[in-house]
């Protein structure tokens, strides 16, 4: 029940002929795509490297920040890129806030974006401008201005390609990371899709002024970042008019404040479990499983938060969005893991999506929806199929998970990235699971902490009836069933 991530990178080389004396000419895209497919490529992730661990647990001797995102893993990234990521990020929100910028409007951007002729939209990722000197030999000099710019834009093409490698070995090098970061720390872009294309461009301007055969060229060799062009569209398929996306927004909006109002107003381990079992309970898994021909709905958190089933129910993406962004809006710390799951030790390992989650007491555990939904949903079964459960709810990486064969959850879900090992050898980045060595330990944390005061403790049912004092708290957790109870005063969950 795993789904390989979808990320397409295609460049495409540019060159752009100069059409006047003085003046830049803007490119025309021509030239072959390339299609790079990423699940082609797997980089394993080391287990327990206290190097890179401590990393990880500490920013400069201070205690982890809350907020660890796949950007902040990597520390040799490109400041452009950085940049890139950033910017992102804000036009994510002004459109979630009902703002208007390429993502949601691309024909219509002129603040952020590059336009065409042939219609598409692109975004300046990098851009380097020189400026060349050259000779013209005798038999150019003597022909006629045609040839005089032919000549310098052979110079242009000439001393572009002999930096090719420089100029584009780090996008090359930290692109598909780039680009990971920015599909797994903003998964409320639910409209987006989770592939992308780029391409460069070459453009001079040429003034024609020659002294004694040396004249000189300045050109600009630019990478871009597409979001749409007449072969490719960074929205998904349900969302790539102006429209269509309002009133996604709307409906997202309203989904997202609908789930969490009820969500209980106790313990973090409570609200939790809340959202597990609300996406659980409304979701089946795809039945497009089988054929394996999804709609790209089903890997949109959207999909998860409508409570979907059929065909365009959520595959493992879909459920982990949806929790990650329910959990943010409650200020629960949650990022996105991703690897080759498997549920037995013989088992052949499937490219996978899940969460890891930072409870009250500091540590992070792992969540994964969606095999505790484990059942496909056809479009006439009901998404509750009565086999939703909480086993894969806040495990450590040394519980056991199939008793059979003692399989533990590092086992059974180790980490990995889906990008080939030419690319990830450049990374300095920190890739091992944040994830404690056993599961969250809910008899001390699952209790609200405002009951957590020493000496007795009375306890009650919700409708008031005196279920007894006890001379500790943990005497009661100990003593009581799983349920809701008010002890000193304010509701409690107990499990």
């Amino acid at each position: 029940m795993n789904k390989a991530i979808r990320l397409i990178v295609a460049a495409a080389l540019v060159i752009a002929p100069v059409s006047a004396w003085a003046q830049y000419t803007s490119p025309t895209f021509i030239g072959e795509s390339h299609v790079f497919d990423l699940r082609e490529f797997t980089a394993n992730l080391k287990w327990e490297s206290a190097d890179v661990r401590s990393r990880i647990d500490t920013r400069a001797g201070t205690p982890a920040p809350d907020d660890i995102r796949w950007i902040d893993r990597i520390h040799n990234l490109p400041d452009y890129m950085r940049t890139f990521y950033d910017n992102h990020g804000q036009r994510v929100q002004e459109v979630l806030n009902g703002g208007t910028n390429y993502l949601i409007d691309p024909a219509n951007d002129n603040k952020y974006a590059k336009h065409f002729s042939n219609g598409s939209t692109y975004l300046v990722l990098k851009e380097i401008k020189k400026g060349i000197t050259y000779t013209y030999p005798k038999d150019v000099i003597d022909d006629n201005p045609s040839a005089l710019q032919s000549y310098a834009v052979n110079a242009m093409n000439q001393d572009i390609d002999a930096h090719l490698d420089e100029y584009q070995e780090d996008v090359y090098a930290f692109i598909p990371y780039m680009f990971m970061s920015m599909s797994y720390d903003f998964p409320q872009a639910f409209w987006l899709g989770n592939y992308w294309s780029w391409a460069t461009t070459r453009g001079c301007s040429y003034g024609g002024y020659m002294n004694n055969g040396i004249d000189s060229i300045n050109y600009t060799f630019s990478v871009l970042f597409c979001i749409n062009d007449n072969s490719f569209d960074y929205r998904l398929e349900d969302f790539r008019t102006v429209s269509a996306i309002r009133n996604g927004v709307n409906e997202f909006n309203s989904l997202v404040q609908n789930i969490l109002a009820d969500v209980p107003n106790s313990t973090r381990y409570a609200q939790v479990r809340y959202l597990n079992d609300w996406l659980t309970k409304h979701n089946a898994y795809s039945s497009a499983y089988a054929s394996g021909e999804f709609s790209p709905i089903v890997w949109s958190p959207i999909s998860a938060l409508r409570g979907t089933n059929g065909d365009k129910g959520p595959v493992c993406e879909g459920y982990s969005r949806a929790l990650k962004i329910l959990l943010d809006k409650l200020n629960i710390p949650c990022i996105l893991a991703v690897g080759d799951a498997k549920g037995s030790k013989d088992g052949t390992p499937e490219s996978h999506m899940w969460n890891e989650v930072k409870m009250n007491d500091g540590q992070w555990y792992a969540v994964d929806v969606t095999w505790n939904d484990p059942l496909t949903g056809a479009v006439t079964e009901p998404k509750e199929s009565g086999s939703e459960s909480e086993k894969w709810l806040l495990l450590g990486k040394n519980d056991i998970v199939n008793e059979w064969d003692n399989l533990t959850f590092a086992e059974s879900h180790p980490n990995s990235l889906v990008y080939g090992q030419s690319e990830s050898s450049n990374w300095d980045y920190d890739n091992e699971t944040l994830i404690a060595d056993t599961r969250f330990d809910v008899s001390t944390y699952g209790v609200h902490q405002a009951a957590m005061t020493a000496g007795s403790v009375k306890v009650y049912s919700l409708l008031g009836v005196n279920i007894g004092t006890f001379e500790s708290l943990d005497q009661a957790i100990s003593s009581l069933e799983s349920g809701l109870y008010i002890i000193n005063g304010r509701k409690v969950v107990v499990k």
